[in-house]
């Protein structure tokens, strides 16, 4: 499976290929993104857009610390950051930026020109983040919710 080292030094994590049994690229806690397990994985896998060179795993002494995974639009010069996640008990340490930042190069050496990603509004500290890279608002979107009566 799947495959970039990072080229910031993540205090001490390494960049490899691949996840453990058990182990989730998503995001814990995550409405969409949490609850991965090896079938979800797979299901991802099988679809026509995946590419194994845009799954960026770092870990360190304790297990998986991050994940960055890219995929590349039709035709080729827009690219995701379809999932990125830091485990909560490493966020702080500068990984976030070093796996967008890792992504962002995956997906250029790939052929993107453009780079994008979807954020939850709320996630104050991903906003700061991606303004920080440069990052401007394409678009807003939103969800409302409403009680369904009889």
């Amino acid at each position: 499976m799947a495959t970039r080292v990072p080229r910031e030094d993540l205090r001490g994590g390494t960049g490899r290929g691949g996840l453990a049994p058990g182990e989730q690229p998503g995001v814990r806690g995550h409405p969409e993104q949490s609850g991965w397990d090896l079938t979800t994985l797979r299901r991802r896998e099988r679809e026509p857009w995946f590419d194994p060179a845009g799954l960026l795993l770092v870990e360190d002494d304790d297990g998986l610390a991050g994940s960055c995974w890219t995929k590349l639009h039709p035709p080729g010069d827009v690219g995701e950051i379809y999932v990125i996640a830091v485990d909560p008990d490493r966020q702080g340490l500068g990984l976030g930026r070093a796996l967008t930042l890792s992504g962002l190069a995956s997906l250029a050496e790939r052929g993107a020109t453009t780079g994008m990603l979807f954020v939850d509004g709320a996630n104050t500290a991903a906003l700061r983040l991606y303004d920080s890279l440069g990052f401007a608002l394409a678009r807003l979107d939103r969800a409302y919710v409403g009680e369904v009566r009889p």
